[in-house]
């Protein structure tokens, strides 16, 4: 079987081992947890409630991670200020 090394955070790594089950290796763990399949209809409303600053946090993460366009990214992100 053929092998890749990864590196990971100590924070990605903690989160992955709470998430192993007693019997699973953990490349049995990455591929059930990158396996699940989760609507993206789930998530609407996630953030209705969150605080501005948290929201300017998430937006300034996303713009300089490259993930997906900013010009994009924004209006769907931001909220309406009222006026």
């Amino acid at each position: 079987m053929a092998v890749k090394t990864i590196t990971i955070t100590v924070e990605a790594y903690n989160a992955l081992s709470r998430a192993k089950h007693a019997h699973e290796s953990f490349s049995d763990t990455v591929r059930r947890l990158a396996e699940r399949s989760v609507p993206l209809t789930d998530f609407a409303g996630a953030w209705a409630d969150a605080p501005e600053d948290r929201l300017e946090e998430i937006e300034r993460f996303l713009e300089t991670s490259g993930r997906l366009g900013w010009t994009r990214l924004k209006g769907r992100t931001r909220r309406k200020r009222a006026t």
